[in-house]
Formats: C-alpha cells, structure tokens, sequence
C-alpha cells in the first residue's frame, strides 16, 4: 500500500490494538462512527463484504462520520480509571451484602461510625456468628480481599489523580 493510503474502520470498541499496528506502518487510520455512517445502518441485509464496500464508497466520496481515535497514553488512563471504578463498585456491593446481613440477623450494631473502619472492622472480626451460612462468612472474606484491591486500585488513582480525564 502506498504510505498516503487511508485504512478505513468501523469502531465497534475492539479496534485499538489494530489502529496502533496500521499507524506504526506509517499509514493513515480513520474510524467511521457506526452510529453516524446511515448508509450501513441502514442496510437491510448487514455483510462485512457489503459494509465494507459502503465504507470504501463513503471514503471515496469524503462522506465518513469519523469517530474518536484515542491515544495510547488516554486509553491507558482511561483504562485504569475503568479499572479502579470496578474495585469501588465491589466494594460498595461487598459492604451492601454485609449491612443487609446484620440486618437479617437484627444485630444491634454498637456505636459505630463507620463500620469498615478500624473499629467496625475490630467488631466485625470479632463477631461469632454460629447460624451464619458458608455463603454469607464468604462475603466477610470477600471484604477482605476487595480492601487488598482497594489499595492498589488508590495507588492507580493517586498517579491519575492530576491527569486531564477523557470520556
């Protein structure tokens, strides 16, 4: 291919790794937004044969509704702020699971401000809970292992912390 040719793709959220392989052989990359490209939407029946020929005409004709190519570096930020969102929404759930626990078994939670912290946890741990179910100790444990995530998803945050973040 000549080094001004123009590779065309349709973004459908898979395409990064293969954007970085064209653009290191020197040639142009342009994604065209599935969304705003009508004329395949709008096809009855959907072929990658058929839609890429669409795609070549539109190219041709300076008619592609390109979409978004991010950088390397911005979808690697992304990525771990991605990343640390999961770890907080574990979390959260895990500490649901547990509240709705206490509740069920209608304990009398002590005068606690917060009961993941140093001292909910010491009243945690302590807990003897002889008609607690296999499934239920496993969510106490779970807790654990997410407050080991947790950590590293903060230290993930604090490098990101003064990045621009692009949505």
């Amino acid at each position: 291919m000549p080094k001004d040719s123009v590779v065309l793709l349709e973004a459908n959220g898979y395409e990064p790794w293969l954007c970085d392989l064209i653009q290191e052989t020197g040639l142009n990359v342009k994604l065209a937004h599935p969304l705003k490209t009508r004329a395949i939407a709008e096809e009855k029946i959907m072929t990658d044969k058929l839609s890429s020929s669409v795609l070549a005409d539109l190219l041709r004709a300076n008619l592609v509704s390109e979409a978004y190519i991010a950088s390397p570096k911005i979808r690697q930020e992304r990525y771990h702020m991605r990343y640390r969102q999961g770890l907080v929404h574990l979390r959260t759930a895990a500490k649901n699971k547990i509240h709705n626990l206490l509740g069920r078994l209608g304990l009398n939670l002590p005068d606690i401000t917060d009961l993941f912290g140093k001292s909910g946890r010491a009243y945690l741990k302590q807990l003897r809970l002889e008609h607690i179910s296999l499934r239920e100790i496993l969510i106490i444990i779970i807790l654990d292992i997410i407050k080991k995530f947790a950590s590293e998803g903060g230290r993930i945050y604090g490098s990101l912390k003064n990045l621009t973040i692009y949505i």
